[in-house]
């Protein structure tokens, strides 16, 4: 809770004019994410589409803003600029809508830290909207002639992934198909993002430890190469080759334990 009470500090400071309105709906979004915005995929995506023929062009605002709790606004005009497609941002929100678990009784027990900041509007909003059962809320008319927010809340982590999201999607413009390859050291998350990765895109994964190099070709020689205890030449014939000929991929992952 200090951890949101400091990012709403932070917001308010960066913001002058901002209402209690304004606040509370930063907390709502903290605490309860964006949920009660998706109906389902479809109606979310043309409800974005729609914003963004409306939005404006880019006016160098921040790609994020942090909410707390694993979340952030991620600000459509920089996304855009950025060239993240509609359908990946639209995904985003949706998964996350999915995926994050709010706390109402935190929310409304985190009311009481908008009494500090002596905002427009308190305390006369804050009585009217616990009676009326904490409901969702819209920024005030001052702060969206301000500020004109356009933004979708999503996990903190998608927020992370736009600018790789983003080279994706500018190759997905251009082709119809995209292979993407994760390299680096162990323990360094590769399986974590090709996971969500393929949440993002509902593409397939290929992962590299179904490819090991079965022992009667370990030679030094080979073992010496850069990745020389991959099969490579399995994955060119069996998986790249045929996904580049827009054909279906089939193999017979490794088994460390039988070494074939």
């Amino acid at each position: 809770m200090e951890q949101i009470a400091a990012l709403l500090k932070e917001h308010i400071d960066s913001h002058p004019g901002l209402e209690t309105v304004d606040a509370v709906k930063f907390l709502f979004q903290s605490y309860l994410g964006p949920e009660h915005l998706v109906p389902s995929e479809p109606a979310s995506l043309t409800r974005l589409e729609e914003e963004l023929a409306q939005c404006g062009p880019d006016f160098g605002q921040p790609l994020t803003q942090s909410l707390g709790n694993g979340l952030c606004r991620l600000n459509l005009r920089p996304s855009q600029t950025a060239g993240l497609s509609p359908a990946t941002l639209n995904r985003l929100f949706f998964l996350t809508a999915r995926q994050f678990r709010g706390d109402r009784a935190a929310f409304e027990g985190a009311l009481d830290q908008v009494r500090d900041f002596c905002l427009p509007g308190w305390p006369d909003f804050p009585a009217d909207y616990r009676r009326r059962g904490c409901p969702a809320v819209r920024h005030s008319s001052a702060y969206r002639a301000r500020y004109r927010p356009a933004y979708r809340v999503v996990l903190a982590r998608f927020g992370a992934l736009v600018p790789i999201l983003a080279a994706i999607d500018r190759e997905l413009a251009r082709r119809d198909q995209v292979r993407l390859a994760i390299d680096g050291p162990c323990a360094s998350g590769k399986s974590t993002l090709a996971k969500t990765l393929a949440d993002i895109y509902r593409c397939p994964v290929v992962h590299m430890d179904d490819f090991f190099l079965p022992p009667a070709r370990k030679t030094p020689a080979r073992l010496a190469q850069p990745g020389g205890n991959v099969d490579w030449e399995r994955v060119r014939d069996q998986v790249l080759a045929p996904l580049s000929r827009g054909e279906p991929a089939r193999f017979s992952p490794y088994r460390c334990h039988t070494g074939a």
